[in-house]
Protein backbone atom coordinates (compact mmCIF):
# COMPACT_ATOMS: atom_id res chain seq x y z
CA UNK A 1 0.00 0.00 0.00
CA UNK A 2 1.47 3.38 -1.08
CA UNK A 3 1.59 6.42 1.43
CA UNK A 4 -1.21 9.04 2.33
CA UNK A 5 -0.26 12.40 3.38
CA UNK A 6 -2.39 14.15 5.14
CA UNK A 7 -2.51 18.07 5.54
CA UNK A 8 -4.05 19.52 8.41
CA UNK A 9 -4.50 22.52 10.31
CA UNK A 10 -7.08 25.26 10.88
CA UNK A 11 -9.36 26.52 8.64
CA UNK A 12 -8.06 29.61 6.13
CA UNK A 13 -4.61 28.60 6.44
CA UNK A 14 -4.11 27.40 3.13
CA UNK A 15 -4.59 23.24 3.04
CA UNK A 16 -6.43 23.27 -0.10
CA UNK A 17 -4.08 25.26 -1.74
CA UNK A 18 -0.79 23.00 -0.70
CA UNK A 19 -3.04 20.32 -1.90
CA UNK A 20 -3.89 21.67 -4.92
CA UNK A 21 -0.40 22.43 -5.74
CA UNK A 22 0.69 18.88 -4.93
CA UNK A 23 -2.21 17.26 -6.92
CA UNK A 24 0.05 19.20 -9.82
CA UNK A 25 2.35 16.03 -9.89
CA UNK A 26 1.38 13.21 -11.80
CA UNK A 27 2.43 10.79 -9.02
CA UNK A 28 -0.60 11.78 -6.13
CA UNK A 29 -4.29 10.60 -6.29
CA UNK A 30 -6.68 12.51 -4.79
CA UNK A 31 -8.24 11.49 -1.58
CA UNK A 32 -11.74 13.29 -0.48
CA UNK A 33 -13.63 13.11 2.70
CA UNK A 34 -17.25 12.04 3.17
CA UNK A 35 -19.43 14.83 4.98
CA UNK A 36 -22.81 15.15 6.04
CA UNK A 37 -22.48 19.60 6.25
CA UNK A 38 -23.91 21.16 3.27
CA UNK A 39 -22.19 21.68 -0.41
CA UNK A 40 -20.91 25.58 -0.16
CA UNK A 41 -20.94 27.88 -3.21
CA UNK A 42 -18.54 26.32 -6.30
CA UNK A 43 -18.32 22.99 -4.46
CA UNK A 44 -19.00 19.79 -6.49
CA UNK A 45 -19.67 16.41 -5.37
CA UNK A 46 -17.13 13.98 -5.23
CA UNK A 47 -14.85 16.19 -6.45
CA UNK A 48 -14.54 18.23 -2.84
CA UNK A 49 -16.44 15.69 -0.56
CA UNK A 50 -18.90 12.82 -1.37
CA UNK A 51 -21.75 15.03 0.39
CA UNK A 52 -24.43 12.73 2.11
CA UNK A 53 -27.28 12.92 4.72
CA UNK A 54 -26.27 12.83 8.13
CA UNK A 55 -28.72 9.88 8.79
CA UNK A 56 -26.58 7.89 6.10
CA UNK A 57 -23.81 8.59 7.90
CA UNK A 58 -24.90 7.34 11.37
CA UNK A 59 -26.15 4.42 10.08
CA UNK A 60 -23.34 3.36 7.81
CA UNK A 61 -21.08 4.62 10.24
CA UNK A 62 -18.71 1.01 10.22
CA UNK A 63 -18.55 1.53 6.37
CA UNK A 64 -15.80 5.21 7.48
CA UNK A 65 -12.68 5.38 9.03
CA UNK A 66 -10.84 8.57 10.73
CA UNK A 67 -14.30 10.12 11.89
CA UNK A 68 -14.46 13.35 13.25
CA UNK A 69 -17.56 15.81 13.81
CA UNK A 70 -17.48 19.53 13.63
CA UNK A 71 -20.52 21.88 13.92
CA UNK A 72 -23.14 19.30 14.78
CA UNK A 73 -21.59 17.50 10.84
CA UNK A 74 -19.56 14.45 9.91
CA UNK A 75 -16.34 14.21 8.34
CA UNK A 76 -14.50 11.15 7.57
CA UNK A 77 -13.64 8.70 4.62
CA UNK A 78 -15.11 5.65 3.29
CA UNK A 79 -12.60 2.88 4.14
CA UNK A 80 -13.01 0.73 0.93
CA UNK A 81 -12.53 3.91 -1.12
CA UNK A 82 -9.53 5.01 0.78
CA UNK A 83 -7.41 1.53 0.13
CA UNK A 84 -8.32 1.18 -3.29
CA UNK A 85 -6.97 4.91 -3.93
CA UNK A 86 -4.18 3.51 -2.47
CA UNK A 87 -3.35 0.59 -3.53
CA UNK A 88 -3.00 2.52 -7.00
CA UNK A 89 -0.43 5.46 -6.07
CA UNK A 90 0.37 7.45 -2.98
CA UNK A 91 -2.78 10.08 -1.92
CA UNK A 92 -3.20 12.91 -0.73
CA UNK A 93 -6.11 14.63 1.46
CA UNK A 94 -7.10 17.45 3.67
CA UNK A 95 -8.47 17.02 7.09
CA UNK A 96 -8.50 17.93 10.41
CA UNK A 97 -6.27 17.22 13.22
CA UNK A 98 -8.91 14.49 14.63
CA UNK A 99 -9.44 12.77 11.52
CA UNK A 100 -5.52 11.87 11.70
CA UNK A 101 -6.02 10.38 15.24
CA UNK A 102 -8.74 8.74 13.91
CA UNK A 103 -6.16 7.13 11.22
CA UNK A 104 -3.43 5.56 13.59
CA UNK A 105 -5.45 2.72 14.45
CA UNK A 106 -5.50 1.79 10.80
CA UNK A 107 -3.21 -0.16 8.66
CA UNK A 108 -2.38 3.38 6.48
CA UNK A 109 1.19 4.37 5.73
CA UNK A 110 0.70 8.28 6.61
CA UNK A 111 2.38 11.20 6.88
CA UNK A 112 0.70 14.16 8.34
CA UNK A 113 1.61 17.41 7.73
CA UNK A 114 0.29 20.19 10.06
CA UNK A 115 0.12 23.88 8.79
CA UNK A 116 0.90 25.51 11.97
CA UNK A 117 -0.62 29.75 12.49
CA UNK A 118 2.01 31.73 13.36
CA UNK A 119 0.03 35.12 13.17
CA UNK A 120 -3.41 33.77 13.95
CA UNK A 121 -4.77 36.50 12.63
CA UNK A 122 -4.28 35.84 9.58
CA UNK A 123 -6.27 33.16 9.90
CA UNK A 124 -9.30 35.25 10.93
CA UNK A 125 -8.20 37.42 7.86
CA UNK A 126 -9.42 34.97 5.15
CA UNK A 127 -12.10 33.41 6.76
CA UNK A 128 -13.43 36.90 6.41
CA UNK A 129 -12.24 37.08 2.66
CA UNK A 130 -13.94 33.62 2.04
CA UNK A 131 -17.01 35.17 2.69
CA UNK A 132 -17.91 33.69 6.03
CA UNK A 133 -20.53 34.93 8.11
CA UNK A 134 -19.07 36.19 11.11
CA UNK A 135 -20.98 33.57 13.51
CA UNK A 136 -19.00 30.41 11.19
CA UNK A 137 -15.53 33.37 12.10
CA UNK A 138 -16.04 32.32 15.34
CA UNK A 139 -17.05 29.29 15.16
CA UNK A 140 -13.67 28.29 13.17
CA UNK A 141 -11.41 30.65 15.29
CA UNK A 142 -12.96 28.94 18.25
CA UNK A 143 -12.07 25.30 16.87
CA UNK A 144 -8.50 26.39 16.13
CA UNK A 145 -7.97 27.22 19.81
CA UNK A 146 -9.41 23.76 20.16
CA UNK A 147 -6.86 22.08 17.87
CA UNK A 148 -3.87 23.78 18.86
CA UNK A 149 -3.80 22.36 21.76
CA UNK A 150 -4.61 18.99 20.32
CA UNK A 151 -1.66 19.44 18.58
CA UNK A 152 0.91 20.58 21.59
CA UNK A 153 -0.79 16.93 22.60
CA UNK A 154 0.21 15.07 19.94
CA UNK A 155 2.87 16.84 18.35
CA UNK A 156 5.38 14.20 18.08
CA UNK A 157 2.72 12.18 15.72
CA UNK A 158 3.00 15.43 13.11
CA UNK A 159 5.68 17.64 10.93
CA UNK A 160 4.72 21.18 11.46
CA UNK A 161 5.39 24.18 9.17
CA UNK A 162 4.63 27.49 9.61
CA UNK A 163 2.80 28.90 7.05
CA UNK A 164 4.59 32.23 7.32
CA UNK A 165 8.23 31.46 7.64
CA UNK A 166 8.34 28.35 5.67
CA UNK A 167 8.11 28.46 2.08
CA UNK A 168 5.55 26.38 0.23
CA UNK A 169 8.18 24.69 -1.84
CA UNK A 170 9.83 23.89 1.22
CA UNK A 171 7.01 22.01 2.42
CA UNK A 172 6.41 20.38 -1.11
CA UNK A 173 9.67 19.40 -1.25
CA UNK A 174 9.56 17.94 2.37
CA UNK A 175 6.84 15.54 1.11
CA UNK A 176 8.30 14.21 -2.06
CA UNK A 177 11.39 13.85 -0.46
CA UNK A 178 10.34 12.35 2.64
CA UNK A 179 7.25 9.97 1.22
CA UNK A 180 9.73 6.78 -0.19
CA UNK A 181 11.40 6.80 3.26
CA UNK A 182 7.44 6.62 5.24
CA UNK A 183 7.21 4.10 2.40
CA UNK A 184 10.13 1.66 3.07
CA UNK A 185 10.57 2.18 6.72
CA UNK A 186 6.73 0.86 7.01
CA UNK A 187 6.92 -2.24 4.50
CA UNK A 188 10.28 -3.63 4.91
CA UNK A 189 11.97 -6.33 7.17
CA UNK A 190 14.64 -5.80 5.00
CA UNK A 191 17.06 -2.53 7.04
CA UNK A 192 19.65 -2.07 3.62
CA UNK A 193 17.27 0.84 2.39
CA UNK A 194 18.81 2.56 5.92
CA UNK A 195 22.31 1.54 5.58
CA UNK A 196 25.55 3.88 4.22
CA UNK A 197 28.10 1.96 2.77
CA UNK A 198 29.71 0.99 6.08
CA UNK A 199 26.52 -0.27 7.01
CA UNK A 200 25.67 2.15 9.53
CA UNK A 201 21.72 3.21 9.98
CA UNK A 202 21.49 6.29 8.09
CA UNK A 203 18.94 6.57 10.77
CA UNK A 204 20.30 4.94 14.06
CA UNK A 205 17.31 5.39 16.19
CA UNK A 206 15.08 3.35 13.89
CA UNK A 207 16.55 -0.31 15.40
CA UNK A 208 13.81 -2.20 13.52
CA UNK A 209 10.88 -2.49 11.22
CA UNK A 210 8.64 -2.98 14.37
CA UNK A 211 8.29 0.12 14.97
CA UNK A 212 4.70 1.71 14.71
CA UNK A 213 4.19 4.16 11.36
CA UNK A 214 3.74 7.21 13.23
CA UNK A 215 6.68 6.63 15.21
CA UNK A 216 9.11 6.02 12.05
CA UNK A 217 7.67 9.07 10.83
CA UNK A 218 8.51 11.02 13.95
CA UNK A 219 12.13 9.90 13.88
CA UNK A 220 12.58 10.59 10.04
CA UNK A 221 11.75 14.25 10.31
CA UNK A 222 13.71 14.79 13.49
CA UNK A 223 17.26 12.79 12.10
CA UNK A 224 17.20 15.83 9.75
Amino acid sequence: MFTLVVICGPSGIGKSYLKSRILKQDNFENIIQTTTRLERSGEKNAVDYFFVEKSYFEDNKNLFVGISEFDSCYYGFNEHYLYNKLLKNDGICVCSLWNIIGLNDKNINVLPIFLYPSQPSLVRKRLTNRGETKEKIELRVKAMDDELKLFEKHRHLLNRFDVIDDNIENIIDFINSNIGLVYMALNYTDLSPFLNRSGVLLYPKIPNYRYTRVAVIALIVFQK
